[in-house]
């Protein structure tokens, strides 16, 4: 046998929503080792007293491996039983998910079982009862004391949030402005306090009916999530939130950006939730965190799902687009019972989400004649439509208008379907919020399409007599709406610098090479980065087979990694020509670009 993985869930999971703390063990088994002749039970309760719980119907390497890692944190005192075995479409491989109290000791489970199970299978000697006490060494060293298990205990029972930071003995209990934490060490605090018993101390925290959570609003999809993040978390701002709020880019609380980078995981919501400024909470919800550990939090008010498309298909043993589709539904999983799912009724999975969901739901969609809102609305249900050019609300058949779309910046006055997408699911996570139409309104009007609100995102640069934009579209859906808005755009050349990511699927790349075919007059590819277990010829090589599917003649080049990009594309400039760099192409285009633009004014631009 041999470990592939191990990695822990935190949060509501793929796995299991009501078993948040999961061990997740990748495991390969040897051809060898399939045979379980040399294993039967007799010899599993012979090494391991109390191990019996194996249906004998269903006796395989990667069960056994399984319970026997619960049986192991069992005997080490740790109160688990979940377990759940899933094959991989790779040969002889299987996820065995299992749960765990102390995620130190389960980890270390995962590890003994496969340890114990080999030396078994190999006829090895073993003494199992040295694991044990090991196991139950590493529980006792991160035990939480009685007083500390009797407060959390208390506080699950009232609904309020915990979290344990054991590497700084930290209790944290609430989110955000409501946040209470407490250190659980005798050597501080005079800890636990003298003549106070659970009840009472969590009452001098939380009296009696005090609120403990704010609200959470959570944004997945395949396309427009970050956008349609920034843009809520906006219109809470100026409406006097205080807002925490974390996207591909970064965390930020109200203005300040407090971390920087890809920041849509379960460690990022809880930084946000546990900062004490904030009001609401707006999270990015990637299917990379998703998957890796989970959600960051237990519980939402609203979640939004923009669309699901193709994408990421084949990575962490997702492999179609259903399966792409319960992941990503975790959110809606998880909504309070009044609260609210909003769902695109034009994208099929995420209207499905949205019908499925347990608690309340809501569509969105650009054309108000689809027959699947138009159905919702009959039914009296909530709605957001673009008519006659204006976002308008619908609730109980009443039609409450928002705002015209030129008077709402990011759509650039309309023209831009998707950013309109973003809009209505933007309005609507608001509104089931509790804002009212002209605050909403007021928040739409103050939204631009810049680096500074939407970084990476339609950020257009005026030059003299050219335009360079830069766009972060890396899928094919990502690239059908920038073709359609390159369609209105006025230009003599149009000039795109594109690359491809290597853990994409062939179809996807020649799908990238053939919509960049359809809206430049020129191509630059680069293949600098994301090769991602592909050679930089393999990927570029699909991407040409692409073009050249919808243009044999279309006009390309493939530039060494030597050169940068958006200057040799400078070079290739003509009179009001228009340059569009996509897929994170470039390095810091947004500190970039304007370097060019002051040497263009100190007529230094070459």
């Amino acid at each position: 046998m041999k470990i592939l993985n191990i990695q822990a869930h935190r949060g509501p999971n793929v796995w299991s929503i009501q078993h948040p703390k999961l061990i997740q063990l990748r495991l390969e088994i040897e051809e060898e080792d399939m045979s379980l002749e040399p294993l039967n039970m007799n010899s599993l309760k012979k090494f391991i007293p109390g191990f019996s719980s194996v249906n004998q119907d269903k006796i395989d390497i990667p069960t056994v491996t399984g319970t026997l890692a619960l049986t192991l944190q069992q005997h080490a005192g740790q109160h688990v039983g979940f377990l759940y075995v899933k094959p991989t479409i790779e040969h002889n491989v299987y996820n065995v998910i299992f749960e765990y109290q102390d995620e130190e000791t389960g980890k270390e489970a995962a590890r003994f079982a496969v340890n114990i199970l080999t030396k078994i299978l190999n006829h090895s000697h073993v003494v199992v009862a040295d694991f044990i006490n090991e196991l139950k060494n590493l529980t006792l060293k991160n035990n939480l004391d009685a007083f500390t298990e009797s407060v959390i205990s208390e506080a699950k029972e009232r609904d309020i949030p915990v979290s344990v930071d054991t590497d700084e003995k930290i209790i944290q209990l609430g989110y955000g402005k409501f946040l209470k934490t407490f250190t659980y060490t005798e050597r501080k605090d005079k800890y636990p306090p003298e003549n106070q018993n659970a009840s009472n101390f969590l009452e001098s925290l939380f009296p009696k009916d005090s609120p403990s959570r704010i609200p959470i609003i959570a944004i997945t999809g395949t396309n427009g999530k970050t956008t349609t993040s920034r843009l809520i978390a906006h219109i809470l701002q100026i409406n006097d939130q205080t807002v925490g709020y974390t996207t591909s880019d970064g965390i930020y609380v109200g203005s300040e950006m407090v971390d920087k980078g890809d920041t849509t995981g379960p460690v990022s919501a809880q930084k946000v939730l546990s900062d004490k400024r904030v009001d609401v909470a707006v999270l990015e919800c990637a299917r990379g965190g998703i998957v890796r550990a989970g959600l960051g939090f237990d519980k939402c008010d609203v979640s939004v799902v923009t669309n699901i498309q193709e994408d990421h298909l084949g990575l962490s043993d997702i492999h179609t687009i259903e399966e792409l589709a319960a992941a990503k539904g975790i959110i809606i999983d998880v909504l309070k019972q009044d609260g609210y799912a909003i769902c695109n009724a034009e994208n099929k999975y995420s209207r499905e989400l949205g019908f499925h969901a347990k608690s309340n739901h809501a569509f969105f969609a650009i054309d108000g004649t689809n027959s699947w809102i138009q159905q919702h609305i009959n039914s009296a249900g909530l709605a957001c439509i673009e008519e006659q050019n204006i976002v308008t609300i619908i609730r109980d058949g009443q039609k409450i208008s928002i705002a015209h779309v030129k008077d709402i910046p990011v759509t650039f006055g309309g023209r831009v379907s998707f950013m309109i997408q973003n809009v209505l699911a933007a309005t609507l996570a608001c509104y089931s919020l509790g804002l009212k139409p002209g605050q909403i309104s007021k928040g739409l009007a103050t939204f631009f399409p810049s680096a500074e609100q939407t970084p990476g995102r339609l950020n257009i640069f005026e030059f003299n007599n050219f335009k360079v934009m830069v766009d972060f579209a890396h899928n094919p859906d990502g690239f059908r709406g920038i073709r359609d808005f390159m369609a209105t755009i006025d230009s003599p050349y149009k000039i795109g610098i594109i690359t491809g990511t290597g853990d994409r699927r062939d179809s996807d790349l020649l799908e990238l090479g053939s919509l960049s075919a359809q809206m430049f007059d020129h191509i630059i590819i680069s293949q600098r980065k994301f090769l991602r277990g592909r050679t930089a010829e393999e990927i570029v090589g699909l991407l040409i087979e692409g073009i050249k599917s919808h243009n044999p003649q279309a006009s390309y080049e493939y530039i060494p990694d030597s050169v940068e990009p958006l200057k040799h594309a400078l070079g290739k400039r003509t009179d009001n020509c228009f340059i569009c760099a996509l897929s994170d192409v470039l390095d810091k285009p947004l500190e970039m670009i304007p370097k060019f633009q002051g040497k263009e004014k100190l007529g230094k631009l070459e």
